[in-house]
């Protein structure tokens, strides 16, 4: 959801403001292959009281392939269509990345839960929402170059 980290990795993304998505809650249990920390997930409950709160973005479409990369679709996530209820009630359809693979347990690295957590401070998502996302129990990096790479974009 931080602005900052998407566009570092694709330029052209704009925000088009909060959503939220039914049936969903934001779960840390991807197992990331890349650095073995949990990463974010949409994951599908079905449950109607189970609600994920997020930001809808804008790229432009040679981008998305250029996401697909970083977010690992085929390997990681799927990328699957959902649909979203935007803050002024109107439903849309739009993409988010889906875990292919879920692993109870896992833990976030400090700093990407700083993206996540900043990214929802920053687009005003509701402030119990944004509390139960301070409340994940963290893990600290001790990578300390890529921890500090990585929290570099809110220097």
């Amino acid at each position: 959801m931080s602005s900052a980290r998407l566009r570092a990795r694709v330029q052209t993304a704009r925000s088009l403001g909060m959503g939220s998505l039914a049936g969903h809650r934001l779960e840390f249990h991807l197992h990331s292959r890349n650095d073995g920390s949990a990463k974010c997930d949409a994951f599908h409950t079905g449950r109607s009281e189970d609600v994920l709160h997020g930001v809808l973005f804008g790229l432009s479409a040679d981008e998305l392939s250029v996401l697909d990369r970083y977010e690992g679709r085929g390997q990681a996530y799927a990328r699957v269509e959902v649909e979203i209820i935007r803050a002024d009630g109107v439903r849309v359809l739009a993409q988010t990345y889906r875990a292919l693979h879920v692993e109870p347990g896992l833990l976030p690295y400090d700093w990407y839960k700083a993206h996540v957590v900043n990214g929802a401070r920053e687009h005003g998502l509701p402030p119990d929402y944004v509390a139960q996302l301070e409340a994940v129990p963290e893990v600290v990096d001790r990578d300390v170059l890529r921890r500090a790479r990585e929290l570099a974009i809110y220097a």
